[in-house]
């Protein structure tokens, strides 16, 4: 399937219309302010996304939107560098309040009791990670440039010290963190919870590689499981 129209379908599926012209655009912006939530969710669409998404924008989307749900766009993934798992998509979405994003995970299966297994249907993998914004947050991702998302589990004074000395790696060999998150909250049953993720820009692939070189050469022990994705 051609990555565009898989792109395009999972738009289609997020927010129940096709709308491409976003995920066309070089840059995409993103703001946040203060007490707002932000979902990352990585997906992979299942076979029958296309003909069972209507059922599942028809009874789930109003709930979420009376507790203040809104998409915003998000992007495809491209391949797993490191990682023993390969989503298709990095989606966002935004909620008003942490308050909120809660009240929907408790009001939606009395209002929609087949939420989870139309969701086991239309997505094959689907994780979910939510982050409240302590601060007026914005971001803007350059898909013209190489985009990595980097996700670490890890714990104790000799992670903290190793995140120090990554975020350092990166500034040397030319990066710019985009974007970095702790402290996020999963469900039940779609757990996803790294301790330290971030997206970081690169001016080309050949330029990542020469990070990535060093990269791998620094991790260590205090580092319980990692993920890497190239976004596209």
């Amino acid at each position: 399937m051609n990555k565009h129209f898989k792109f395009a379908i999972f738009l289609i599926a997020w927010l129940g219309t096709i709308i491409t012209i976003l995920a066309q655009e070089n840059t995409v912006d993103y703001n946040f302010k203060k007490g707002e939530v932000l979902d990352i969710l990585l997906l992979t669409n299942g076979p029958d996304v296309a003909t069972l998404f209507p059922k599942y924008r028809e009874t789930a989307f109003p709930v979420a939107s009376k507790f203040s749900f809104q998409p915003i766009p998000g992007l495809s993934i491209s391949k797993t560098i490191q990682g023993g798992v390969q989503p298709e998509a990095m989606i966002f979405g935004k909620w008003d309040s942490k308050v909120k994003r809660e009240g929907f995970l408790k009001a939606i299966v009395p209002a929609v009791p087949n939420f989870h297994e139309q969701r086991r249907a239309l997505w094959s993998y689907f994780t979910l990670t939510y982050y409240e914004m302590l601060k007026d947050t914005n971001f803007t991702i350059d898909r013209s440039k190489y985009n990595v998302v980097t996700s670490y589990w890890g714990e104790g004074t000799s992670f903290t010290n190793y995140i120090k000395v990554f975020k350092k790696a990166i500034a040397t060999k030319g990066g710019k963190e985009i974007i970095t998150f702790t402290n996020g909250y999963s469900p039940v049953g779609y757990v996803y919870n790294p301790d330290y993720i971030t997206i970081t820009q690169w001016e080309s692939k050949a330029a990542f590689d020469m990070f990535y070189k060093k990269h791998q050469a620094m991790e260590e022990t205090s580092i319980t499981n990692v993920h890497q994705f190239v976004l596209d």
